[in-house]
């Protein structure tokens, strides 16, 4: 944008050529990602961090003009207490032991006794991300009597008594273990990303119960099975909207989805956001608690919910979103006042990160914490 609309500011400052720019304001890293079609992994050099941000953006707010929705004043709803409720979830000895497991794999990739497509820090972040949901995505067995979903289930079916007669309504937003379709259950084939960004699922270890497991809890507690909608099981534009119709009128009661899709305009009767596990992004975060804190929506307060499973990467990726998402607030408001900042595309813990939650010594991830900053 600066190249379009700056380009002789750009030259006055010497830095009108991307390399220049680049070298002035910005760090490359070469990093092992996900391909585009989520079949595979890369290796690719790419801007890893910004820096230099308030000379940065001295010059970008010479050309633009923002205006944020706490600026306009914009009728929304206000959260309850102010901000997003977290809610904790005691971390079993499973999960305790999956997470040391981690770092033995770490050690194995730094060493390169692994090639990086056996196994890598996005495959480990990634891992650890399901054990923080539920570690049986990892393990299998039995379920854990101190869980995100039973946890999860309690406060839906709370809300939804309270507010009953008022016909409210709850989103659940949970990006792993989305379902799969019935056709795919059936042959045991392995699919491919659902539209709506869900990770695909293991032939050997079923991976997709998160769904049908809250769908039944809740239906045990009193919320009528129909009432519970999968965004994945209406899968046409056709069907949303038939889907989001019913979430306004109050037919449907909770609705649970992976990612937020397009004309999701569901908030006329929204009482609480569930964010049951954290996104790979600060925007993604944003777009979920935008469905909410919107125009129309009836309810003057509202919740947003966080669960978060201690001694496990949830804590520090939420901390790590906090701060993505602080940054880009202050970016929009042109009141920058750190120097650097990590990529904000996406959350993929390092090495030491890694380490420091293994430790569960809070002075250790402080530290990792400084230094990354």
């Amino acid at each position: 944008m600066q190249k379009y609309l700056q380009e002789e500011v750009l030259a006055a400052h010497g830095i009108e050529h991307f390399d220049a720019w680049a070298s002035t304001f910005a760090e490359t890293q070469t990093v092992f990602e996900m391909t585009p079609d989520g079949g595979g992994f890369r290796m690719n050099t790419r801007l890893c961090k910004f820096v230099n941000l308030p000379e940065l953006f001295n010059l970008w707010f010479q050309m633009t003009f923002s205006r944020s929705r706490e600026q306009l004043g914009l009728p929304t709803p206000r959260l309850i207490s102010g901000k997003p409720i977290p809610i904790s979830v005691p971390g079993s000895s499973t999960l305790k032991a999956l997470v040391r497991s981690f770092v033995e794999r770490v050690e194995a990739i730094k060493n390169g006794s692994v090639e990086p497509w056996q196994d890598n820090m996005l495959k480990v972040t990634s891992d650890g991300r399901k054990a923080a949901l539920d570690v049986r995505l990892l393990t299998g067995g039995a379920e854990e009597p101190a869980c995100k979903i039973n946890m999860l289930v309690n406060t839906v079916a709370e809300l939804h008594h309270r507010f009953d007669a008022a016909k409210a309504t709850q989103l659940i937003y949970c990006e792993l273990s989305t379902p799969k379709s019935s056709g795919q259950a059936q042959e045991g084939k392995q699919p491919a990303e659902d539209m709506d960004g869900g990770e695909a699922a293991d032939v050997q270890l079923d991976k997709s119960f998160v769904y049908h497991e809250i769908r039944a809890k809740l239906a045990a507690r009193g919320i009528p099975a129909e009432q519970v909608a999968f965004i994945q099981e209406h899968n046409t534009k056709t069907r949303r909207a038939a889907l989001f119709a019913a979430m306004n009128r109050g037919d449907v009661r909770v609705l649970i989805a992976s990612k937020q899709s397009t004309g999701m305009n569901i908030q006329k009767r929204l009482i609480a956001l569930h964010n049951l596990d954290a996104p790979w992004r600060p925007g993604d975060l944003e777009q979920r608690v935008g469905r909410i804190e919107r125009q129309g929506n009836l309810w003057p307060e509202v919740f947003v919910c966080n669960y978060v499973t201690e001694s496990s990467f949830d804590g520090y990726i939420w901390q790590t979103l906090e701060t993505k998402s602080r940054f880009i607030q202050q970016m929009r408001s042109g009141d920058v006042t750190i120097r650097a900042i990590d990529d904000i595309s996406e959350v993929v813990l390092s090495a030491a990160e890694i380490k420091a939650i293994t430790s569960g010594n809070p002075k250790v991830i402080r530290k990792v914490q400084l230094d990354a900053e």
